[in-house]
């Protein structure tokens, strides 16, 4: 238990190209786009995530990530990239970020960071705020089909968004 813990609190303190091809019609409850399985899985191993903001953004549906949800299968090593729209950030100093809502993360997510790297590694720039944040996914066999729920915290003009969509590992 002391174990899941401590996992929680790393990750309160702490995809990018190649995805693209099929899509399924918008997930029950939502708006968006499902990716299927290999969209995310194929190429250099790194899959965006595009967020789009309609202000208010705390207004129910005017936060919207596509893929709704990511759907990754069958190969490991997945780099997940969240790109917000221009003004917007992901900030240190407000605790923006993605975090995952359980601890119980089978240690499958590594690595997360703030970024303005168009692919998502390590930026090198100092600096407050950024428009991306990434973490790696391993995927391993064990993990099939668990949903992973995460948050997304981030700063805009208005000030504070908040949504709360999903990872599906298999």
């Amino acid at each position: 238990m002391k174990r899941w813990i401590a996992v929680a609190c790393v990750l309160v303190t702490i995809g990018i190209s190649g995805c693209g091809g099929q899509v399924r019609p918008p997930s029950a409850g939502g708006g968006g786009v499902v990716i299927l399985a290999n969209d995310c899985n194929t190429g250099n191993g790194k899959c965006e995530v595009s967020v789009s903001v309609t202000e208010p953004c705390m207004t129910p549906g005017n936060i919207k990530v596509d893929p709704s949800t990511l759907m990754l299968a069958g190969k490991p090593d997945r780099t997940l990239v969240w790109n917000l729209p221009n003004n917007y950030s992901f900030c240190r100093s407000t605790n923006d970020l993605v975090m995952f809502k359980y601890g119980d993360l089978d240690f499958q997510f590594t690595s997360p960071q703030y970024t303005n790297d168009p692919g998502g590694a390590d930026d090198p720039n100092p600096g407050d705020c950024k428009s991306k944040f990434r973490w790696k996914d391993k995927n391993e066999p064990h993990t099939k089909n668990k949903d992973y729920g995460y948050y997304l915290w981030f700063t805009g003009p208005n000030g504070r968004c908040y949504f709360d969509p999903f990872i599906r590992n298999g």
